[in-house]
């Protein structure tokens, strides 16, 4: 089969400024799904359309005379998907679509008429049957993991259990994509010799506020060894030598850490890496290793300075945990990124104030601050549903990277928190001794300084919004 995969996220909307910020990042599950079709001999493309105006894009679908095309939602579904879907279906292909807010909302996805049936979590294992079906006559209630509408009635077919050994897995498919395009919100060397790679899937937490509908709670993992293959074919054929791993808990199970990090010293492959994990799996024996093996940054949630909300959204983490692995991160000579949340349900004024406090005070380089974005599917959307008002301003920032005030609790109101943003930003990030820190210790290249003033033009613009 000819088979199309489309990324539409960010079509037609280039912003230098934010994108200089949050990176140009890969679909490395599209990527992945690509691959497992590819395998079985099917003829894949990949649209990725934050390279693409709106008319690029559609004219792409149109073209590729595809017999199947597979759109990943991972943001709401909105017009610019519809049209995307729509042209699919009117150049006569069957019209899939999957991801995160696919999952969890079916009938808005297959209303529309131009959707055939979407896919339920993880996608390699489902597109691979659906494809196989199709080119044997389709009979789409033998594929597990799917759902449809049968003469206006949602059907669903039985449950697809997430893949065991990601190992079975075949490298994403890179050379479907401009893989020179992408680049990292997190650099130790330039912009263009870096990327963002994910060695995981599933996350054992139970945060209220975080999404698993996808790839669930069962945390599976890529061995070391194919890790660092994929490390060393993105060297070697297209310069990358600066490596952002996304996974939600990078450094569990320890024993693979380690191992994956003494792999990378005996290999001596001249690479640098940051990750991003919970403030608990972290220790000094720890990041001194992973510093030897090329890690310049560690990341981690934190999410509020108050123990009390902390322990309301269900992140099972101490406050005196978070003040040790930022030391620690900081004592062992690492980059240390801390990220935190206000606008949460139930947070009262006071708690937002704690959690600023905390943002200015704690060891750390970069401390983000973010609204409470209620994502459908999660506990935490069910508590914002019944207690405060979601306003739907996805998107109100240039590519929807820089979040945007999206929800407010009944304990606080809009001109509160915007105001106590503004005010964070500027004691955080125009602190003299901050940005001399910065300069200091970070900014090591053109592009790092390019960061800096970015992030300066990002504020002034928000402010400016707000």
């Amino acid at each position: 089969m000819r088979v199309l995969l489309v990324d539409p996220q960010y079509v037609g909307e280039h912003d230098r400024t934010v994108e200089a910020l949050s990176g140009v990042l890969p679909s490395i599950g599209m990527l992945s799904v690509a691959a497992v079709l590819r395998r079985d001999g099917h003829d894949v493309s990949v649209l990725d359309c934050q390279f693409h105006s709106m008319g690029s894009a559609l004219a792409e679908v149109a073209h590729c005379q595809a017999d199947l095309v597979a759109i990943s939602l991972s943001g709401p579904w909105s017009a610019k998907e519809l049209a995307l879907a729509g042209e699919a279906k009117q150049s006569g292909a069957i019209v899939v679509v999957g991801g995160p807010f696919a999952t969890v909302n079916p009938q808005e996805c297959l209303s529309s008429g131009d959707v055939d049936l979407l896919t339920l979590g993880e996608s390699e294992e489902t597109m691979r049957e659906l494809c196989h079906l199709i080119s044997n006559g389709f009979d789409r209630s033998r594929v597990r993991g799917i759902q449809y509408l049968a003469c206006d009635t949602l059907q669903r077919t039985p449950e697809r259990k997430p893949i065991a050994d990601l190992d079975a897995l075949p490298m994403p498919a890179w050379d479907l994509v401009p893989v020179e395009r992408y680049f990292s919100p997190s650099v130790s060397r330039t912009c263009k010799e870096s990327i963002v790679l994910v060695t995981s899937r599933g996350c054992p937490w139970r945060c209220s506020f975080c999404s698993q509908t996808v790839f669930g709670h069962s945390l599976r993992t890529r061995s070391p060894r194919l890790v660092v293959e994929e490390m060393r074919y993105l060297r070697e054929r297209h310069g990358k030598r600066d490596f952002m791993f996304f996974d939600d808990v990078f450094t569990v199970p320890r024993k693979r850490v380690e191992s994956f990090c003494r792999m990378l010293m005996e290999e001596e492959m001249d690479v640098a890496w940051g990750c991003v994990t919970r403030a608990d799996l972290l220790d000094r024996p720890l990041l001194d290793l992973m510093k030897r093996a090329g890690c310049y940054e560690v990341g981690f949630g934190v999410e509020s300075g108050s123990q009390a909300m902390l322990d309301r959204i269900g992140k099972e983490l101490s406050l005196k945990t978070i003040w040790r692995a930022a030391r620690d991160i900081r004592n062992a000579g690492l980059r240390a990124k801390a990220f935190f949340i206000i606008g949460l349900p139930g947070e009262s004024r006071e708690q937002v104030m704690q959690t600023l406090r905390l943002a200015e005070s704690l060891p750390v380089d970069f401390p983000l601050i973010t609204f409470y974005q209620p994502i459908r599917g999660t506990p935490g959307y069910a508590e914002a549903q019944r207690s405060g008002t979601i306003l739907n301003n996805y998107g109100s920032d240039p590519l929807a990277r820089q979040r945007s005030l999206n929800f407010v609790p009944d304990s606080l109101d809009e001109a509160f928190l915007s105001e106590m943003y503004r005010q964070a930003y500027r004691r955080i990030y125009w602190h003299p001794r901050r940005v001399l820190r910065y300069i200091l210790r970070h900014a090591r290249s053109l592009d790092d300084l390019e960061k800096g003033i970015s992030s300066v033009r990002q504020f002034l613009r928000a402010s400016a919004r707000r």
